[in-house]
């Protein structure tokens, strides 16, 4: 009988999915970088991630990232004005895409050859290709590797709104008028694949793992087939890999994460209490509505339902998480 009522259950959330959920009309103006809309390669991928603040990012080069020395032919730092980033896991190995608008162009061939130099040895081949002030990189191989180097060789790249009209929907929830300016902002398509290697990525806590766990079920069920997200903050320190993520975490950035579901508002309310809500989780109220605090090694996490939309929202401080969450332009019944 228990199966029976579960099996009905799942194949009633099933319908529901097949059967709701139109695009959400948003009409609000959120504060998003200018180039995020443009730069979608025209093949397949699974995240997208756009990193574009007020001043140029800036990187240690080379040995100078340990020893202070700059590598040969580059200075002691590269200041990068943008980053486009694409990945697909879905083969046996990732491959992952990279388009850097650099603020001095002259100095990708060296560049070029650092990365050469540096992935000597490895098994996983490094393409590059300079456009002008732009340095291509595609990390991988196979069918996939090869249509991301099509794409850049022809600068095949598609419009957001146009080619993912729920994804833009779902970008055009993010704050107007968040606490700070915007570094970052991306989607990434949910799967339990994608959601896994990613997961693997960030080495989370067994906590952190087991809200993961609760939460991916809630994602399925929900017809949740994306998540858009967005970071604020101060621009970032100088970049590279000794980089301490403590210093940033005491930083004032905040982000969030906005998932839209195609159920009506009173299922997915249901989908997501009944999963979460058994958690040993501590809870608020902010806004009106249950809002979960979920275990996090950096500062405030914080997650809640708002009509048709996931919202989830992190801080350094739980102040700026619960200022976040209100921002939100959540999906409606």
């Amino acid at each position: 009988m228990g199966n029976r009522l579960v099996a009905g259950l799942s194949l009633a959330v099933g319908l529901l999915v097949m059967a709701c959920g139109p695009v959400p009309q948003r009409t609000g103006t959120p504060m998003l970088p200018s180039g995020f809309g443009a730069l979608i390669p025209n093949a397949p991928l699974d995240a997208y991630v756009y990193l574009d603040q007020a001043e140029p990012f800036v990187f240690r080069s080379g040995e100078g990232a340990k020893t202070g020395t700059p590598a040969l032919g580059l200075p002691d730092t590269l200041m990068v004005d943008s980053v486009a980033l694409w990945t697909d896991v879905g083969g046996e190995t990732p491959v992952v895409a990279v388009r850097i608008d650099m603020t001095d162009p002259r100095l990708i061939p060296a560049l070029v050859q650092q990365i050469s130099n540096a992935s000597k040895g490895s098994t996983t081949p490094v393409w590059t290709l300079q456009q002008g002030d732009v340095l291509n990189v595609v990390m991988g191989s196979g069918s996939k590797a090869s249509a991301y180097e099509q794409v850049m060789r022809g600068n095949d790249y598609v419009g957001l709104r146009d080619t993912h009209p729920r994804v833009w929907s779902s970008a055009q929830a993010l704050p107007m008028d968040p606490p700070e300016p915007p570094i970052g902002i991306g989607y990434v398509n949910i799967s339990d694949r994608v959601i896994d290697y990613l997961a693997k990525q960030g080495k989370p806590t067994a906590a952190e793992a087991a809200t993961l766990d609760r939460l991916k079920p809630v994602l399925r069920q929900a017809g949740i087939a994306h998540a858009v997200f967005a970071a604020y903050g101060p621009s970032l320190p100088v970049l590279h890999p000794e980089v301490d993520l403590e210093v940033l975490w005491r930083q004032p950035y905040s982000g969030v994460v906005v998932f839209d579901s195609r159920l009506p508002a009173p299922v997915l309310d249901f989908l997501f209490h009944a999963a979460i809500g058994g958690a040993d989780l501590e809870r608020l109220t902010v806004s009106g509505l249950t809002t979960y605090v979920l275990p996090s090694r950096a500062g405030s996490v914080l997650v809640q339902n708002a009509g048709r939309t996931l919202v989830l929202a992190g801080g350094t401080d739980r102040k700026a998480a619960v200022g976040l969450l209100g921002t939100v332009d959540a999906a409606e019944q």
